[in-house]
């Protein structure tokens, strides 16, 4: 299993996966809502000093994490990198999770963000 960067080619499997996790929650994915993030996550994340990572197992996505500059609405603006998506495939080791979090604070480290917090309208965890 490797932990990598998202990529364009993993948009189709990275919005199914998420549609997947909406319907076990018994709602519906909302890319004009609260979804919007995955209508262009390189330019979400990656284009406001943020980041996407995703957990691939043998080609197959089974955990990702998301983060980007904390919004003026999470009254966290600038100074906080706010993860807003974190999810890992059930029985996977928590120490996916873990790696997933700590290369996001590694990140937030290297561009010298004061914090990391997690969004209060986290998605997908």
């Amino acid at each position: 299993m490797q932990i990598r960067l998202f990529n364009r080619q993993d948009d189709k499997e990275l919005r199914a996966l998420v549609q997947s996790i909406n319907e076990s929650q018994g709602t519906v994915m909302d890319l004009d809502g609260k979804d919007n993030d995955l209508r262009n996550v390189e330019g979400t994340y990656f284009g406001h000093d943020g980041l996407f990572l995703v957990a691939d197992d043998e080609g197959t996505i089974v955990a990702f994490c998301g983060a980007r500059i904390g919004t003026e609405s999470s009254n966290v603006a600038g100074e906080t990198l706010e993860i807003t998506r974190l999810w890992a495939k059930d029985g996977l080791d928590k120490t996916i999770v873990d790696r997933l979090i700590s290369i996001v604070s590694n990140h937030a480290w290297q561009l010298d963000f004061e914090k990391v917090s997690v969004s209060d309208e986290l998605v997908a965890i």
